[in-house]
């Protein structure tokens, strides 16, 4: 992919944002779809189920059949929740399989037996136990918080830290995102 890059003067750079009609007025840091903007966080992500960008929607489920199965047979530790990684092997063969159909199809229908080694952990419904597990449903605010703060990598995908982001805009962001479940 090519992308051009344009660097300007500060002054030059807040003129041409604010000349915009699209640019955002007022206290727009306040609002989490601003922040979302102003961040670039939508050259990426969606906020809707029917548009795929770059990077995953933020409005659909997160992960694929495949990546489910990856973490499945190879843990995750790359999202730095309160209780660390979750190990590998918990599941295999097919009941790995029944499971990653299953949290990849967002969790609809009849929950499969081998779904109980995820659900000690994750809870019955997949939403997750505070500090133990994050939602296998959607992002929970800490998890978000701590992607933001510090990026990830792992078979979920990568994405950057934005270290520059403050604690109000990084809460306007995780409400943006909770208030669209």
């Amino acid at each position: 992919m090519y992308s051009r890059l344009v660097v300007l003067p500060k002054a030059e750079y807040e003129a041409w944002f604010n000349s915009s009609e699209d640019t955002p007025k007022g206290n727009y840091l306040t609002s989490g779809d601003a922040v979302l903007q102003q961040y670039g966080c939508k050259s990426c992500h969606s906020i809707t189920e029917d548009k795929v960008l770059i990077g995953p929607s933020l409005n659909t489920r997160r992960l694929t059949k495949e990546q489910v199965l990856d973490v499945i047979n190879n843990g995750q530790d790359q999202l730095g929740y309160a209780m660390g990684a979750m190990p590998a092997g918990l599941a295999s063969g097919a009941d790995a399989e029944e499971i990653s159909v299953y949290v990849a199809g967002g969790m609809k229908g009849d929950q499969p037996a081998s779904f109980a080694a995820c659900s000690s952990c994750h809870g019955e419904d997949g939403k997750g136990q505070y500090g133990t597990a994050p939602s296998l449903v959607s992002y929970d605010a800490d998890l978000l918080r701590n992607v933001l703060k510090n990026g990830k990598e792992g078979s979920m995908g990568t994405m950057p830290a934005f270290p520059y982001i403050s604690e109000k805009e990084i809460s306007a962001i995780v409400e943006e995102l909770q208030s669209t479940k």
